[in-house]
């Protein structure tokens, strides 16, 4: 199985951006960062309260709501 790989310095500089700018881990800004970096990407969790404080930004959605967009 081979999965893509994202490991460019705009990733890890948006990151750090929504880890400063939502007062939130960055480990968890690293996937938002992802999304946000690659248009057709989305993120999905069940974490209310990033998704809360991170929305704003776009490319995120509540695991709830997962089967609108399948």
């Amino acid at each position: 199985m081979q999965f893509a790989v994202c490991d460019t310095a705009d990733v890890m500089q948006r990151a750090t951006r929504l880890a400063i700018e939502t007062g939130h881990y960055l480990f968890d800004t690293l996937y938002h960062a992802v999304a946000l970096e690659h248009a057709s990407a989305v993120l999905v969790t069940a974490d209310q309260h990033f998704r809360r404080k991170a929305e704003r930004y776009g490319a995120i959605l509540p695991l709830e709501r997962v089967e609108t967009i399948l």
